[in-house]
């Protein structure tokens, strides 16, 4: 912003924990922030969605420049609601969205007025989130991309039929050299 200092300690992780359905070929706007933030030495994270469908009709996990994240099951399978595809990286714990009786299968999330258990990809792309912010905070010498890599070269492959569908690198590990 014209005539405002620069920020002295700008984030290294931003959390996208949110989304919309459309291309982000529609919203330049949307690439442009993101690819800025990217640019500056900032780790963009998003949620893939919660429609069982491609994410890359979804933004901001289907901008350039994001780490998409999908969302496993109870099982350490893509959860049933989860988006998945080509533009997903990395899948992460997001809780068991079809348990009506016991929702404690949730992510414990905090809420106004405490904590409340939650299901979505927006509880997993905070795990993703701060497993960068832990190897980001080890290695400050590394550029987003390098500590992007590290963390999904970390991830736990798949068994088969634990993903039928593109989920990116496999589930997150935190055990990140």
């Amino acid at each position: 912003v014209e005539g405002v200092p620069a920020n002295p300690a700008p984030a290294r992780v931003i959390n996208l924990s949110l989304g919309g359905q459309f291309r982000c070929s529609e919203a330049p706007a949307l690439q442009e922030a993101i690819t800025e933030a990217f640019q500056a030495g900032s780790i963009v994270v998003a949620a893939a969605g919660n429609s069982a469908a491609d994410a890359s009709g979804f933004s901001p996990a289907g901008c350039d420049h994001v780490v998409a994240v999908a969302a496993s099951g109870p099982e350490g399978e893509l959860a049933f609601y989860s988006n998945f595809g080509d533009v997903v990286d990395v899948l992460a714990p997001g809780g068991d969205k079809g348990m009506q009786q016991d929702d404690s299968r949730g992510i414990l999330s905090s809420v106004l007025d405490g904590f409340a258990y939650y299901q979505g990809t927006s509880m997993a792309a905070p795990h993703v989130s701060a497993v960068m912010a832990l190897v980001a905070s080890r290695h400050p010498g590394l550029a987003p991309q390098r500590v992007i890599d590290r963390v999904l070269a970390a991830a736990t492959p798949l068994q088969p039929g634990q993903c039928p569908r593109p989920c990116g690198k496999g589930m997150l590990n935190a055990d990140v050299p």
